[in-house]
């Protein structure tokens, strides 16, 4: 039976093979500020994952993250706080690699925190993984409008070093440029202004199917 996610994450009849892998368990948050709001885990951590206090964290670093603190707050002395995405890829055997420094929702299914649709990502991986923002001035993801001159211009970061590939008069151009920047670079980790068949859409979170 397919769980209720809210209509705001739900994927569609084509894609949702690819959250219905794992048998899943509803997560109620506690927390004025949840509002009874519920997230899905895979049934088998369920044991595990009740034994903490879970409510939808406010902190401007983690702002719409799902957020953890032990039920009495207090860890060796010390608030603590503990991201579920990070608990939940530990107690599935995958610990955080070198590098990393994100949990990632593959296709940004914010409510969906089965192991299978988190993964660990670098600080560059997840912004090559993020959707388009509301406030772009270009309507293009990763294409930005330099003010004085009035072009476009591309600028992405790699291995520490940044590039910047295209500066010229068409958004469109640049948005294709980027994408092609993405594919070769973030090819298992980008969401695309032009999506090809199998890739993620930057502006809905969707694999593209047809």
């Amino acid at each position: 039976m397919r769980p209720s996610l809210p209509a705001a994450s739900y994927l569609g009849d084509a894609l949702w093979e690819y959250v219905e892998d794992h048998t899943w368990a509803e997560l109620i948050l506690g927390g004025a500020h949840s509002q009874g709001r519920a997230v899905y885990i895979a049934e088998a951590q369920y044991r595990d994952l009740i034994s903490y206090d879970w409510y939808q964290c406010l902190d401007l670093r983690t702002r719409n993250r799902i957020s953890s603190v032990r039920r009495n707050g207090v860890i060796n002395g010390q608030h603590t706080l503990v991201l579920l995405s990070h608990v939940v890829l530990e107690l599935s055997g995958r610990f955080r690699p070198e590098g990393s420094v994100h949990a990632d929702h593959v296709l940004h299914v914010d409510e969906d925190y089965r192991p299978t649709q988190l993964r660990w990502l670098s600080h560059a991986e997840s912004q090559a993984n993020r959707l388009l923002r509301r406030d772009s001035d270009s309507g293009y993801k990763g294409v930005s409008k330099h003010k004085p001159s009035g072009k476009y211009k591309v600028l992405v970061c790699y291995q520490g070093k940044q590039y910047r590939p295209y500066y010229g008069d068409s958004a469109v151009d640049a948005a294709h440029v980027y994408d092609d920047f993405m594919r070769e670079h973030f090819p298992h980790c980008c969401t695309l202004n032009f999506p090809r068949i199998g890739e993620i859409c930057c502006r809905t979170g969707r694999i593209r199917t047809t």
